[in-house]
């Protein structure tokens, strides 16, 4: 919930002025366009390539920290419980 606020505040302006420009641009077409090809959603394509390692790298830098290891814990514990019906 938190990452809301930051991705529509900052990522989205950053996608729409710097990323979907570039690869609207010849030098984007000429560098990215063998991965992404020609069509119109190239620039958004660039923004999901770039944001999935980014992604990864924050995913197993949090697997060590405490919060995750609890928040796991807690899931482990209630895994073979079921909601009364």
């Amino acid at each position: 919930m938190a990452a809301s606020p930051i991705s529509a505040f900052l990522i989205g302006p950053i996608a729409q002025f710097g990323l979907i420009s570039y690869m609207n641009t010849d030098a984007g077409r000429e560098r990215f366009g063998w991965l992404l090809g020609d069509g119109e959603a190239r620039g958004i394509a660039l923004v999901f390539l770039l944001a999935g390692p980014i992604m990864l790298i924050t995913v197993t830098l949090a697997f060590p920290l405490g919060p995750y290891r609890r928040l796991s814990g807690a899931y482990d514990d209630g895994a073979g419980a079921t909601a009364p019906l």
